[in-house]
């Protein structure tokens, strides 16, 4: 796609972390993904699968994802930034401060006994004992506690880091926010209580908003004309500044800020950031782990050696010692 496209929105997350503890995410591992599909549709044959309606098409889980095919993708775009590699053009880029809510289906409820449980459903249990809540007072901080951590991983760590990376290279610019605005779903409606949800910011992005017969304010009305102004600015130009909107800064490796996105419109510090820095830590961690994995099995069995040989002299000088005493004797 290099040269196909002037700039880029990224709202719905990204592929930063260290893709390279899966093999989901290589070539080979995906195409096992695929066989296992097929498998579990009963087909026998590709023209069998093509020939399947789509009602029982979709029957098999399948979870789709970016595949490093080495064409597509010749690398992790976590690579390909750290490289100078990425297609190199301004991005407008942001999460929303409730989008774990998302993934909380209607049949779990998460409470302060069950939190870390719940969490591990979705993720290793290995790192949700690491970087994820430790507890929680009571079933409402707990449920807080769910949708951060749900929301962090999935969508608000990629997108800090994007921006972070996109600093770093400092050749164009990034423009980074967060959304926190509650649409006004009522009692009864689907979505009531979700507040900013995953995909809440889409009828305030294109204004559409009376395309839902909700009790929309007057401040929703400023906002979504701000928000529309602020994206077709950035698609004309780059930049989603523009006459009579709050200025956004632009995201820099020595101002990083947001910009908020709901009842107050302005500048101000991510969300979150201290729980980011910690999943940022892991995978960092995780990421030299498996990439220097020989050298530190090599490292390793040389300390091993080295506290066998130490532990040798040791006993040879103390055997020796206590023959001189026994002679003295």
């Amino acid at each position: 796609a290099s040269g196909l496209f002037q700039r880029a929105i990224g709202e719905s997350g990204g592929l930063f972390e260290p893709v390279e503890l899966s093999d989901d995410f290589n070539l080979a591992g995906a195409e096992q993904t695929g066989k296992d599909f097929v498998a579990q549709s009963g087909a026998t044959s590709l023209q069998a699968l093509r020939a399947m309606p789509a009602s029982e098409f979709i029957k098999p889980r399948f979870f789709p994802h970016a595949v490093i095919d080495g064409y597509v993708l010749p690398q992790a775009p976590y690579d390909a930034y750290r490289e100078g590699r990425q297609n190199n053009v301004d991005i407008l880029i942001g999460f929303n401060a409730r989008e774990g809510r998302y993934f909380l289906p209607d049949d779990r409820k998460i409470t302060a006994g069950n939190l870390r449980q719940e969490l591990g459903k979705d993720f290793p249990s290995l790192l949700v004992s690491l970087i994820g809540p430790k507890t929680a007072a009571n079933d409402e901080e707990a449920l807080a506690a769910y949708i951060a951590f749900e929301g962090n991983m999935r969508f608000g760590w990629d997108m800090w880091t994007w921006a972070r990376l996109q600093a770093a290279a400092g050749q164009r610019n990034a423009f980074l926010y967060v959304y926190s605005q509650a649409s006004p779903y009522r009692p009864g409606d689907k979505y009531f209580g979700w507040g900013a949800s995953h995909g809440m910011e889409m009828p305030y992005v294109f204004d559409h908003l009376d395309q839902q017969a909700l009790p929309w304010t007057a401040q929703d009305r400023r906002l979504t004309s701000t928000l529309s102004a602020y994206w077709t600015n950035f698609a004309k130009s780059g930049d989603p500044n523009g006459p009579g909107l709050p200025i956004w800064p632009k995201y820099t490796s020595t101002r990083t800020q947001a910009m908020l996105l709901g009842e107050r419109v302005a500048p101000g510090p991510v969300q979150g950031e201290a729980d980011l820095e910690r999943i940022d830590r892991a995978y960092r961690a995780a990421r030299f782990l498996v990439r220097n994995a020989e050298t530190l099995l090599v490292v390793a069995a040389l300390t091993v050696l080295a506290l066998v040989g130490s532990l040798i002299v040791y006993v040879r000088r103390w055997r020796i010692a206590r023959l001189a005493a026994t002679g003295r004797n």
